[in-house]
């Protein structure tokens, strides 16, 4: 890919990839076991709104707003279905499928990934990572469960071959009361 295109396309596609994260990705001190446990299903379930700052190398940070709702299919699979608002711009749109895989572990399709999506749960903390493209773009996200269990803090990052390129901090907030 040329040099120009390139600095065009790595801000474009780390606002795309990181506006509304289950994300999307680690800052958050975790602290002494609080007993409560992240289970994204059980969180997710009905409705939620997320706030966050998305940060691009070499762009002004810009408020991000997130919409979502949640629901177990017929067969178990959990859908997260998100609306995607940036400052400027219009709405995105985009899917999560979710399984559980083991005790601690879940798979997951993303309309946003090219490619699977894993995840693993340690506590209040649920880890996910995905290819974004095939060129490159990595997310590594970190959700973390507040004491209440009605609030999570997401940190994420995008990297490009490795490199941090973009960061998005958002506090998620379940709007259907306790999980």
């Amino acid at each position: 890919m040329r040099p120009a295109l390139l600095r065009f396309a790595l801000p474009v596609a780390a606002a795309a990839v990181l506006g509304g994260c289950l994300a999307a990705l680690p800052h958050v001190a975790l602290g002494p076991p609080s007993g409560h446990e992240m289970r994204p299903e059980a969180f997710f379930q009905g409705r939620t709104r997320g706030t966050g700052t998305l940060a691009v190398r070499g762009k002004t940070p810009a408020i991000v707003r997130v919409t979502g709702t949640g629901r177990t299919e017929p067969g178990g699979a959990f859908r997260l279905d998100q609306t995607i608002v940036h400052e400027t711009g219009t709405p995105d749109r985009r899917s999560w499928t979710m399984h559980r895989d083991g005790a601690t572990g879940y798979r997951a399709t993303l309309t946003d990934a090219a490619g699977p999506v894993t995840g693993e749960v340690d506590g209040p903390v649920f880890r996910l990572r995905y290819k974004y493209s095939t060129w490159g773009l990595t997310m590594h996200q970190t959700l973390t469960l507040l004491p209440g269990d009605t609030v999570v803090q997401n940190e994420a990052t995008v990297r490009f071959l490795g490199v941090p390129v973009a960061r998005l901090s958002e506090r998620i907030v379940r709007l259907d009361g306790p999980m």
